[in-house]
């Protein structure tokens, strides 16, 4: 479960929502000896965050539309964007170019759910997949 335990008004300044969010890696079971052939990361990182609509309220924006803000878009594919992203421009030149050469690029689909039920959202798994460009 997710929680904002702080509230704001719409004419705040400089006001902060302090919130709690829950994350779970998910991670393969082909390598548990650690051999190098299989991958040992995390193939994802599960989080259940509050919605726009509930963290505009708390912010004080009492018409915040669930529609508009939660359902209408990508908002999974976005934030996914904005991780590819972040990782891609904290890389060091090697990486970077070792990345860009050889490296299969990641590139996000369209939102699978929504998934905001109950445990939907744990219960459901990302969906990797190569194109023949290798993206």
């Amino acid at each position: 479960m997710s929680e904002i335990d702080t509230d704001c008004t719409a004419t705040s300044v400089n006001c902060v929502l302090n919130t709690i969010t829950v994350s779970e890696n998910i991670y393969g079971q082909l390598d548990k000896m650690d051999t190098g052939y299989y991958a040992i990361a995390a193939s994802e990182m599960k989080t259940k965050i509050s919605s726009r609509q509930k963290v505009q309220f708390h912010a004080g924006v009492t018409d915040a539309d669930f529609h508009t803000l939660d359902e209408v878009g990508n908002r999974c594919a976005d934030i996914n964007n904005e991780s590819i992203s972040w990782a891609y421009n904290k890389l060091s030149a090697k990486a970077k170019a070792n990345y860009d050469t050889y490296g299969q690029k990641l590139v996000t689909g369209d939102d699978m759910g929504p998934y905001n039920e109950g445990p939907l959202w744990i219960w459901t798994y990302m969906d990797y997949s190569a194109s023949k460009d290798k993206t």
